[in-house]
């Protein structure tokens, strides 16, 4: 089992120092709250989002499941106040980011906070070099020119990118131009990031890179991550999911519990890991194993107790 961390932090450098605990996030603060939210996009009559209520505690990381337009994008849009100040729209309830409510604060506040990856990182990127496209951020933040230099070094150090300095984005492969991405958002010192599909473009190599470096990044760092993702690797890394279907959540909770409810995730039309849906298949035909595993190694051990509780009978 993953373990969760206390983060101590230092607001200079944004770092933690890490004490294991599985307490932690249990008892860190909600960085996200999203109280009974409802958004109507521009001359729209039906809600895109419907009664949402969630949390996001400082730390996490949160997978955001459901299947295509049932408002995951629209919902983490929200967040750093996009929706609704530059796309417009009716929004409804509240939706508070490290303490600022997005309706009282202008997005330029809210993206000091909440840093944004899409799926296509070319649409990110528009600078000759590696070291300009990280710099953006900070430069337009006004900052003197040895903090963004710190802030770049820093930022590519931490994305795994010290070299990549003078490499033209460009030229670089998928995997490589989505670390750019996270990059950039990291110069910005976020305590959230929010990850679109940041692998829907990569092959297997390149999606298990940007997996390990969210974790790390995660547990090195501290940082919150809330990711839109549909790959059986996401459910792995998370600490929690969250299920939607047409604008609303339907299931959340640890990936064990999420998974275990068949038809919360038959309903949102996600697709479970292989082996359970092995499971789910033998619990529909009378035979029920107890927990639904979300690997095979964790298969192994439910087999392996249910062995050992018969050779004992």
């Amino acid at each position: 089992m993953r373990q969760t961390h206390i983060f101590i932090i230092f607001p200079e450098f944004n770092c933690r120092v890490k004490s294991s605990s599985k307490e932690g996030l249990r008892l860190s603060k909600d960085i996200i709250v999203v109280e009974n939210l409802f958004y109507y996009y521009p001359h729209s009559k039906e809600p895109a989002l419907k009664g949402i209520n969630l949390k996001v505690k400082e730390g996490e990381i949160v997978t955001i499941m459901g299947h295509t337009g049932c408002g995951k994008s629209t919902l983490c849009l929200t967040f750093n106040g996009i929706i609704p100040h530059a796309i417009g729209g009716d929004l409804e309830g509240k939706v508070v980011i490290d303490g600022l409510d997005v309706m009282d604060h202008d997005i330029p506040e809210l993206a000091r906070r909440v840093g944004m990856v899409f799926q296509d990182p070319e649409t990110q990127l528009f600078s000759v070099t590696v070291k300009s496209e990280v710099a953006f951020g900070p430069e337009n933040l006004m900052l003197p020119r040895e903090k963004i230099i710190e802030r770049v070094n820093w930022a590519l150090e931490a994305t795994r990118l010290k070299g990549y300095e003078e490499r033209a984005p460009t030229r670089l492969s998928g995997g490589e131009k989505q670390q750019v991405a996270l990059a950039a958002a990291m110069a910005m010192r976020p305590k959230i990031l929010v990850l679109d599909e940041p692998t829907s473009e990569l092959d297997p190599a390149g999606t298990s890179k940007i997996f390990s470096l969210i974790r790390e990044l995660n547990e090195r760092y501290g940082i919150t991550f809330v990711i839109i993702e549909h790959k059986e690797e996401a459910i792995k890394l998370s600490d929690r999911i969250i299920l939607m279907k047409d604008g609303r959540v339907i299931g959340q909770g640890r990936p064990p519990e999420v998974f275990s409810d068949m038809n919360s995730v038959k309903e949102s039309r996600v697709r479970s890991p292989q082996i359970s849906q092995l499971f789910y298949e033998l619990k529909e035909r009378g035979l029920d194993l107890g927990k639904v595993p979300l690997s095979i190694e964790e298969a192994f051990l439910i087999l392996k107790d249910l062995l050992k509780k018969e050779k004992a009978d």
